[in-house]
């Protein structure tokens, strides 16, 4: 029985006080496979005025990361230009079986909404092989789009997200 409180979760974007708690971040070797660890995206984050890093809250403390981006990067992915990128989620692994993938990428839409107002659709790749996070973005209502494409640890599924549209 999960009693996780889903208004407990928040996104926010990255503010330097998580960067201790987000620099103890762990995976273990089979999910660092699909991602990186906070510390790495933070790195690109700086020397890429189109990537946003946000953090997954869960009572103030960082649980989750991901990063936003926009620009040239979303094009691999979506021909939309209203479209914005996820990318590098993940969640900590102590944090990992408690619902806060699913409750964090179901507050994904208003999140957008409110800091990229000009955004649609949200797009991410996801490994074929990785088919735990296909699970839980499905779960919190990305559908597949059918495109494929070669990243760097073989093919991956490219999923999406329409913002401000009523989904079923």
């Amino acid at each position: 029985m999960n009693l996780l409180n889903e208004n407990e979760i928040t996104l926010c974007l990255y503010e330097g006080k998580f960067r201790n708690e987000l620099e103890a971040f762990y995976l273990p070797e089979q999910q660092l496979e699909f991602t990186e660890l906070p510390g790495e995206s933070l790195k690109k984050c700086l020397e890429d005025k189109d990537r946003f890093p946000v953090v997954v809250t869960y009572l103030g403390h960082a649980v989750g990361f991901f990063v936003m981006s926009i620009g040239e990067a979303v094009k691999v992915y979506s021909d939309n230009e209203q479209a914005v990128l996820l990318r590098a989620y993940l969640i900590n692994l102590p944090e990992q079986g408690k619902g806060f993938a699913v409750q964090s990428i179901k507050k994904l839409a208003l999140f957008v909404q409110c800091h990229f107002p000009l955004k649609n659709e949200i797009v991410l790749a996801v490994n074929k092989r990785n088919t735990g996070a296909q699970k839980v973005y499905k779960r919190g209502g990305f559908i597949d789009t059918g495109k494929r494409v070669i990243g760097p640890k073989g093919l991956q599924y490219i999923f999406h997200l329409k913002i401000g549209e009523e989904r079923l």
